[in-house]
């Protein structure tokens, strides 16, 4: 084989390899939100594409959330650039930050399913940050939490159902994921059961009578947190001087399935 013929192979193979294992196009993570197939049916999808918010989804915080006296949600803390959506955390004053936050009440809510994000969020002491599921109709609860993290190196986080008036609650902590890296957290609610997954997989399964049968929609958010006082309290749970003085929590995309067996319970 001569010297060119040779080059010439070299470059078909590395073009070949380049193809097949660089992320889909548009694609941050280097995955696309699956649709219909599996048993389920897509319902609805945001993959971010855009350089805005598509307000016929999606709406924004603002306000203080509860409990957070150091937290202000803003409307301009969201952003959608790159394709994704960016959610960020930024230190005002020693005693103020702004956070971002959105939900899809806009576009309406689904009883039972499986509700999927696909996103990472950068390391910050005392940046909680969760992704939930709340009640159409409003009150509380219910309230699922897909996952949720209060703080610190992102190694793990929480999921978490909320099913009475008293707080009563069923969770389980998972250790075994960098949440600082591409990951899709899901949860499937059906009569009986909620089903948490790490990238598609099964970590935790609980069943309960008091899974929800009214339609949810599903909310991203930030808040920053301060020190309480309370012994109990996590360590690099609160905002101290090691905080960024910004934190960003990235959603590649987003997508809501109900069973193909069923005919979807939606309201808007």
């Amino acid at each position: 084989m001569s010297a060119l013929a040779a080059v010439v192979v070299l470059v078909v193979l590395v073009t070949v390899l380049v193809v097949r294992f660089a992320p889909p196009r548009h694609e941050p993570s280097g995955q696309a939100p699956p649709g219909d197939g599996g048993g389920w049916r897509r319902t609805m999808v945001d993959d971010f594409t855009g350089s805005t918010l598509d307000t016929s989804t999606w709406g924004s915080y603002d306000g203080r959330p509860a409990g957070k006296p150091i937290s202000y949600w803003r409307s301009e803390n969201v952003s959608v650039t790159g394709g994704t959506l960016r959610l960020t955390a930024e230190r005002v004053s020693a005693r103020a930050w702004r956070t971002g936050g959105v939900s899809s009440a806009t576009s309406g809510g689904q009883t039972y399913g499986k509700w999927s994000v696909r996103m990472r969020v950068d390391p910050g002491d005392g940046i909680g940050y969760a992704v939930l599921l709340y009640p159409l109709g409003g009150g509380w609860p219910p309230e699922v939490d897909i996952a949720e993290d209060s703080g610190g190196p992102r190694q793990g986080f929480r999921s978490t159902f909320h099913y009475s008036p008293q707080n009563r609650t069923l969770g389980r902590r998972n250790e075994d994921v960098d949440m600082t890296r591409w990951h899709t957290v899901s949860v499937v609610l059906e009569p009986g059961k909620l089903t948490y997954l790490v990238d598609d997989v099964p970590w935790y399964v609980q069943e309960t009578e008091e899974v929800p049968d009214v339609p949810m929609w599903l909310g991203v958010q930030q808040t920053a947190n301060v020190r309480t006082g309370d012994p109990d309290q996590l360590e690099r749970s609160y905002v101290d001087e090691e905080t960024p003085e910004r934190s960003v929590l990235e959603v590649d995309w987003v997508a809501r399935y109900t069973r193909l067996d069923e005919v979807p319970r939606s309201a808007r």
